[in-house]
């Protein structure tokens, strides 16, 4: 595997030994603060996220959205550098048991290692070690000795490597074009950089609530299954756990108090989910659902109850898949009730209403979440959703602008607001919110056509308005201005 420069995780996984020993990198300790500002910082993982999402899929599903980006934030805002960087957490939709953070604080954590923990608190583990190696500019770094590479340079070099992950040959083409004579060795983190990230990460885990020994536990447990597998892990291909690692980790994690532990029910049932969903054959979910719960039993001195929760999930989505929504829907239905908070649960309840024609039955089941979770952009999005597709654009109209005023109105916000504007015969004002769309999902050109069109039809119209004009006009040279720069 490749070293990556993105968090000390292997970045994608996916190229063999003697392959990284053809892709050299440069030989890179420095201290950071150097030529990169927190600005560039940013923008270096723009960039960077740019060319991910051209090559992976990352998975846009409210549910999984909200809990990663929840998770991570009540572990980031405990950084000593929580207020320079914005974090952005997501899941990639790979089953690799694989992490990685990029300049700028994004975070990406493979669907492959939900499944991998047993426990939040590994899970939280690893997203607290990502955001050390952030906090601590790591990456940076790693990039800023390499010949004191500029910023164009230093994207080209996260590029190199994410084209590498996808074709050897390419990926070694990008990196030699880019770095050129600079290239001078093979970035690793030192053992030092690993050291800090888990000292780090385990302070950031006890502050957040959780065991400060989940961290260590995970890791020797993903060492000792490697041995069962004809391929390690790609998250230990550059996290060589040693013994005196995981002696430091468990001395250093004793020494700390948690504080209050925050209820794993969405943990649960985000992974439950994931299991659902990943799996190739459905006809063998049943068995290993039933073999979960009989091992939950085994533990029956445990506080469970949530890993219960999943299990009957676990059914309910089960019985969906095969076939036998009626039955599922009903196990479902039962947990929310019991569980009104949680948005796996509504959610899936919610989309199998809507399969089933009971279009009512899933707006006034939405109607009731969105009181229950006024912050959840995925919550206002459903019902906007059910809402629009029974033919009431206004009122769905009327929901998201609502919600705007008080929260944060994402890509799908926006083109579901787009949607609802359109079948109320507002095209300059559906456009527009079209664009926003495509700008927060980074399609510069599209969301620049949108608000072109926007403008002539303004200006093609019956009721032409200075006013909009000029604001299309502000917003086109806003785009215009990113385009350029990113060029």
């Amino acid at each position: 595997m490749i070293a990556s420069i993105c968090g000390g995780i292997c970045l994608l996984g996916g190229l063999t030994d003697r392959a990284s020993a053809q892709v050299l990198l440069p030989d890179i300790d420095s201290d950071s603060g150097g030529i990169i500002t927190v600005d560039e910082e940013r923008r270096l993982g723009e960039a960077f996220m740019r060319s991910l999402r051209t090559r992976m899929t990352i998975i846009d599903e409210p549910p999984i959205d909200e809990y990663i980006e929840g998770l991570g934030n009540a572990l980031a805002a405990n950084s000593d550098r929580s207020r320079d960087i914005d974090f952005t957490f997501f899941v990639v939709d790979d089953g690799e048991i694989n992490a990685f953070a990029a300049p700028g604080g994004y975070i990406g954590i493979y669907a492959g290692l939900i499944l991998a923990t047993r426990s939040e608190g590994e899970l939280a583990s690893v997203i607290a070690h990502e955001i050390a190696h952030v906090s601590q500019r790591h990456i940076l770094q790693s990039l800023e000795r390499s010949s004191r590479a500029n910023l164009p340079t230093m994207a080209g070099i996260l590029v190199g490597l994410l084209l590498g992950s996808q074709n050897l040959e390419i990926g070694q083409a990008a990196v030699a074009g880019v770095i050129g004579s600079a290239m001078q060795g093979r970035i690793d983190f030192t053992r030092e950089k690993e050291a800090e990230a888990d000292r780090i990460g385990i302070r950031l885990l006890a502050k957040a609530g959780f065991d400060p020994l989940e961290m260590a536990n995970f890791f020797e447990i993903l060492q000792r299954d490697s041995r069962f597998r004809q391929r390690p892990p790609s998250f230990l291909s550059t996290h060589p756990i040693t013994g005196a690692r995981l002696a430091e980790a468990r001395g250093i994690a004793r020494g700390l108090q948690k504080g209050e532990p925050p209820d794993p029910i969405d943990y649960h049932a985000v992974r439950t989910w994931l299991r659902v969903r990943n799996a190739q054959d459905p006809r063998s979910l049943p068995q290993g659902i039933e073999e979960e719960a009989a091992d939950i039993d085994d533990r029956a001195g445990d506080d469970n109850e949530a890993e219960r929760a999943a299990i009957r999930y676990g059914r309910g989505l089960t019985s969906m898949r095969l076939g036998r929504e009626d039955e599922g829907r009903e196990a479902i239905a039962r947990l929310v009730e019991k569980y009104p908070r949680t948005l796996a649960f509504r959610s899936s309840l919610g989309e199998s209403l809507l399969r089933s024609g009971k279009n009512a039955q899933a707006i006034e089941l939405y109607a009731a979440g969105a009181d229950r979770l006024p912050g959840s952009p995925g919550m206002i999005g459903h019902f906007a959703k059910a809402l629009i597709d029974d033919g009431q654009a206004q009122r769905a109209l009327d929901k998201i602008d609502g919600f705007a005023r008080r929260g944060r109105v994402d890509a799908r916000l926006q083109r579901l607001r787009a949607q609802a504007l359109q079948m109320l015969g507002r095209e300059v004002d559906s456009r527009m919110a079209l664009a926003e769309s495509y700008a927060l999902s980074d399609r510069l050109a599209d969301a620049i056509g949108q608000l072109v069109l926007a403008s002539n039809a303004e200006k093609n119209g019956s009721r032409r308005s200075r006013y909009r004009l000029s604001r299309i006009d502000e917003r086109l040279a806003e785009l215009r201005a990113e385009q350029d720069r990113r060029r």
